[in-house]
């Protein structure tokens, strides 16, 4: 079952989605627009595989693993040696 929150943050309001189904784990995400939220849940209800892929991601991630998936994958910015060299410093002071 799919649900989705209004939630007020410092620029205005976002939209958690709250994904709940038995025997799966919980799978929650946050967007900035209502249309979005839908959208998503459209996607994970409607396709069994995705679904399963979000449920079973790994928990036991290494920080550095996160640093390394964000920086390849996710971050948008103009600096990326500068975030890179950022990331890098937090990896060696967090172990």
């Amino acid at each position: 079952m799919a649900t989705i929150q209004k939630v007020k943050n410092k620029k205005g309001f976002s939209y958690r989605v709250i994904i709940r189904n038995k025997g799966l784990k919980t799978i929650t995400k946050t967007f900035p627009k209502r249309q979005l939220a839908s959208q998503f849940i459209h996607k994970i209800e409607s396709d069994r595989q995705t679904r399963a892929s979000y449920s079973s991601k790994n928990d036991t991630m290494s920080f550095s693993e996160l640093v390394s998936e964000y920086l390849d994958n996710d971050y948008q910015g103009s600096r990326v040696e500068q975030q890179k060299a950022r990331a890098k410093h937090w990896v060696v002071v967090v172990r």
